[in-house]
């Protein structure tokens, strides 16, 4: 049975992300239309789908602010081990290694098995980590939400594309 309306896409900031309704987590495919679960997110071209959970909010690295978005699956439902991903995202500024040019600045921590954490061995910027170290997100979680098929298409289809550049001012 097909969606009788179209995904449901919203813009935020990392701020109004805690203010979207906390919906729990949702059981077998979502249909509705409600905001308050995650089916995608966006940050700096970045993006971050089909997870369980999703954690978004505001972080500091020394003195400058900045975004942490934390993602992890751990439905045993769903998955044999839990894993994730945690970012951290900067203002883009220069960056003297390409001749001064604008940048983006992110970190990325990655969290599971290694059989699941060895996808990035052969990037050396990648910090790789056992589950047992996975750090509680300081901010808002919402649940992930799987969708139908045709919803899933329908939402990709509609999403405008963003990329790294477009938050430099």
């Amino acid at each position: 049975m097909g969606e009788t309306q179209p995904p449901r896409l919203e813009q935020l900031d990392h701020l109004s992300f805690a203010l979207t309704p906390d919906r729990g987590t949702p059981s077998g495919v979502h249909r509705g239309n409600q905001a308050g679960w995650i089916q995608a997110v966006n940050v700096q071209g970045v993006v971050f789908e089909n997870w369980d959970h999703y954690a978004i909010g505001p972080t500091m690295v020394g003195t400058e602010p900045g975004i942490i978005v934390a993602v992890w699956n751990d439905d045993p439902d769903d998955w044999n081990e839990p894993h994730g991903q945690r970012w951290t995202f900067l203002a883009p500024a220069a960056d003297e290694t390409i001749g001064g040019q604008i940048n983006t600045r992110q970190t990325l921590a990655v969290y599971g098995p290694s059989a699941w954490t060895d996808n990035w061995a052969d990037v050396t910027e990648v910090i790789r980590r056992p589950w047992s170290e996975w750090p509680t997100p300081p901010v808002a979680v919402r649940h992930g939400v799987w969708v139908t098929d045709e919803s899933y298409t329908t939402a990709r289809s509609v999403r405008s594309g963003r990329r790294w550049d477009e938050w430099v001012t």
